[in-house]
């Protein structure tokens, strides 16, 4: 079954392959309100949990939801070197009042990402 966001789910085959997704999942969902997507590369090491969910720290591409139909089909192929364009990120997670919250590191300005 595909999953919005990441391209080989056929790779997330270990036991931690489930937090991966919820990561995505949860990332996307902050990043909608602001007509933003995620599209997962790979994680960091670093897990935690928060508000009982295991938050992976991710890299991967945020694109402008208006620009997602020309970065997919890229993206989906793993030409990543025709992504250089598209702003590439590192999301790790924060404990905000018991939910977590991705602090994302990128190209655009901050506020684009709260």
């Amino acid at each position: 079954m595909e999953h919005f966001g990441i391209r080989y789910e056929n790779d997330l085959t270990d036991k931690f392959s489930e937090y991966i997704v919820d990561s995505v999942d949860l990332l996307n969902a902050q990043l909608e309100h602001r007509d933003l997507a995620f599209f997962f590369d790979t994680v960091d090491v670093c897990q935690q949990v928060i508000g009982g969910m295991h938050c992976e720290d991710m890299f991967g591409w945020v694109v402008p939801n208006d620009a997602v139909k020309d970065f997919e089909p890229i993206w989906l192929a793993g030409n990543d070197r025709n992504l250089e364009g598209y702003d590439y990120v590192c999301a790790s997670w924060e404990d905000r009042d018991g939910l977590p919250h991705a602090v994302i590191d990128g190209e655009l300005p901050e506020e684009a990402y709260e």
